[in-house]
C-alpha cells in the first residue's frame, strides 16, 4: 500500500476576507481543492486520500464526496491540532500531509516529494 495523503480543509481562512470556504475558490474554472484532488489521483505513490474538514467547511466537505475519498472532519481549531487528530484518529502511519489550497500541484511533484 501507498502513502495516505492527508489533505488539510477544515480552517477559516481567516486571513482572507471570503464569502465562501477557501478550498472551493476557483483556479482555473475548478475548485482548488479539485485540482489536489486530481493531482493526488495522478501521483503513483498515494494510495488512500483523506480530507479533513470541519464545522467550518461543510460545503468542501459535501463537495469531496464525488471523490469517493474518506472524509474526516476535526473541531477545526487549527492545522497542526487538527493533522495530528487525523492522524490519530485514523491510526496513520506513513502520511502526505498537503494543503487543499494548492492548485498548481502536479502528481510528479507529489511523487518527487514522497521519494
Amino acid at each position: 500500500m501507498g502513502v495516505t495523503a492527508l489533505v488539510m480543509a477544515g480552517g477559516k481562512g481567516m486571513r482572507m476576507a471570503l464569502c465562501r470556504e477557501k478550498p472551493l475558490l476557483e483556479v482555473d474554472g475548478k475548485p482548488m481543492i479539485h485540482h489536489v484532488l486530481e493531482a493526488l489521483g495522478d501521483s503513483k505513490k498515494i494510495g488512500e486520500i483523506v480530507v479533513a474538514a470541519s464545522k467550518h467547511t461543510p460545503n468542501t466537505a459535501k463537495f469531496v464526496e464525488r471523490f469517493h475519498v474518506k472524509v474526516l472532519e476535526t473541531a477545526g481549531d487549527d492545522y497542526v491540532s487538527d493533522m495530528k487528530y487525523a492522524i490519530k484518529t485514523l491510526n496513520l502511519e506513513t502520511v502526505l500531509t498537503i494543503s487543499a489550497d494548492l492548485p498548481l500541484i502536479s502528481g510528479k511533484t507529489i511523487d518527487k516529494a514522497v521519494k
